[in-house]
This record gives C-alpha cells, sequence and structure tokens, in this order.
C-alpha cells in the first residue's frame, strides 16, 4: 500500500463526512481492514487481480463491491441515526 493513497483516502473521508472509505488497487492484494479513531474511520483497502481469468476478476471485482455496498449500508444507518437525533 502506497501511504499516499492511504493519506488520500482518509481526505476524503473527512471531508466528505463519511464514517468508512474503501481503495481499490488494480493488483493482487489482499484485504486489510483499518480503524482511525481520531477521525472516527474505518478503512479498507482490497486488490482486484486484473491479469486472472475472466471469473476470477468477475469473483474479485464482486468481493470489492459487496465490501463497497457493506460501507454504504453503513453510512446510510449512521445518517438514519443522525437525523433521528436531530
Amino acid at each position: 500500500m502506497a501511504h499516499a493513497d492511504f493519506y488520500q483516502l482518509v481526505a476524503y473521508c473527512v471531508s466528505l463526512g463519511l464514517p468508512a472509505g474503501l481503495l481499490i488497487y488494480a493488483s493482487e492484494y489482499p484485504l486489510e481492514k483499518y480503524t482511525v479513531q481520531q477521525a472516527g474511520l474505518s478503512l479498507e483497502i482490497v486488490g482486484v487481480e486484473m491479469s486472472g481469468k475472466p471469473r476470477d476478476l468477475e469473483a474479485q471485482v464482486r468481493s470489492a463491491a459487496t465490501q463497497l455496498s457493506e460501507q454504504a449500508a453503513e453510512f446510510r444507518s449512521h445518517q438514519r441515526r443522525a437525523a433521528s437525533i436531530a
């Protein structure tokens, strides 16, 4: 992982008020999860190997999409809780 990419993901999440972020690399990279407690962020990094068989690529993309969907659902839940408090 490039530190600059990680810090850019943190900056995007903070500036957009997002509680989570997902960085997808176009190369083989295992799923890693990080918590930035000071910013209240949950960050994930995953890779998609582009040189594999189409079915392998599709499986990796689906996995990354699932991660992103889970983060979106968490964000919507966070927004609903915040709106109910206000």
